[in-house]
């Protein structure tokens, strides 16, 4: 029988905090905020987004390095690619006072406007769009009394096209 974990130790405070915490970082995806992706992770952390693309490999990250590499011209820094990150419900794993795992339902909209658009305009074509369904797994962490991402791990679930269309991802995050 599945047994449906309530934390009776999470702080209303602390749920507060996550969920503010998650929504600035898709944020900070979506509008290609360098700021805002900043704020959100601890000092040192790691992506796993083996269960979501093939040939990529688990990387640990500064801040500062996955930003540029985020927000690089072959990703998120396109100025054609636009993207919504739209986070469920959050399902809390584990709670203690310095670590929370949380696995989010996740719908990652990823679009790739047409070559001759403006890119100032957001209502331009999009030419080719992939919504991806996930689950995706947060590591929080309590830095100097703030709540930090430590750990990303996505798991997909299906994906009504190719990503790789929109994106370079397979090809940034290749196996070093």
């Amino acid at each position: 029988m599945y047994e449906i974990n309530t934390p009776e130790n999470l702080k209303f405070a602390d749920y507060i905090a996550i969920t503010q915490l998650a929504r600035t970082l898709v944020d900070g995806y979506d509008r290609k905020d360098r700021a805002r992706l900043l704020a959100a992770f601890a000092p040192h952390f790691t992506t796993d987004y083996r269960g979501a693309l093939k040939g990529v490999s688990k990387r640990q990250y500064t801040p500062e390095d996955f930003v540029d590499e985020c927000l690089s011209p072959g990703l998120l820094g396109d100025p054609r690619v636009r993207t919504q990150h739209l986070l469920g419900l959050p399902y809390f794993k584990s709670v203690t006072e310095d670590k929370i795992v949380v696995e989010w339902q996740q719908i990652a909209s990823h679009g790739l406007r047409a070559t001759d658009s403006d890119p100032e305009d957001n209502n331009a074509l999009i030419e080719y769009h992939v919504g991806v369904r996930s689950y995706l797994e947060h590591e929080y962490v309590k830095i100097d009394g703030k709540w930090k991402v430590a750990y990303i791990t996505p798991s997909a679930l299906y994906s009504p096209g190719e990503v790789s269309k929109v994106l370079g991802l397979e090809r940034a995050w290749k196996k070093d």
